[in-house]
């Protein structure tokens, strides 16, 4: 399970550099994703996952995949954050 704490003052930047919302909580807990094996595709499994993230800070899925669900080779490789919180 993948927990972010604090992140109502963050946001993500888009593959342009273009910022996102700011996440809609503070505390946002994704559910766990279970891999029964090491045969899988660890990208593929680990995208609704990251579409919960994405989703979060006013982005329908992830902007790290294809239409079909397949990773990005060159594209958000790095999440870079920002905040804007005076503290």
């Amino acid at each position: 399970m993948l927990t972010l704490l604090g992140v109502s003052s963050y946001k993500l930047t888009t593959d342009d550099y273009n910022l996102t919302n700011t996440f809609e909580r503070d505390s946002l807990i994704v559910p766990e994703i279970v891999m029964e094996n090491f045969d899988v595709d660890v990208a593929r499994q680990m995208k609704p996952a990251l579409d919960i993230i994405w989703n979060s800070a006013g982005i329908n899925e992830s902007m790290g995949y294809d239409e079909q669900g397949n990773r990005k080779k060159n594209s958000c490789s790095q999440v870079h954050w920002y905040s804007y919180s005076l503290n």
